[in-house]
């Protein structure tokens, strides 16, 4: 799996979730380090 099919991928899913925002794999990044420098446990 290359880069550009791991976005078309994301992106069907955010269009799928019927997600009003622009969302970028990126976006993911940040909130995954967030959930971590907050010790909060990402999966439960």
């Amino acid at each position: 799996m290359n880069d550009s099919h791991t976005r078309y991928i994301f992106k069907m899913i955010s269009t799928s979730t019927e997600i009003n925002k622009e969302i970028h794999l990126h976006q993911l990044r940040h909130s995954y380090a967030t959930q971590l420098l907050n010790k909060v446990p990402v999966v439960s």
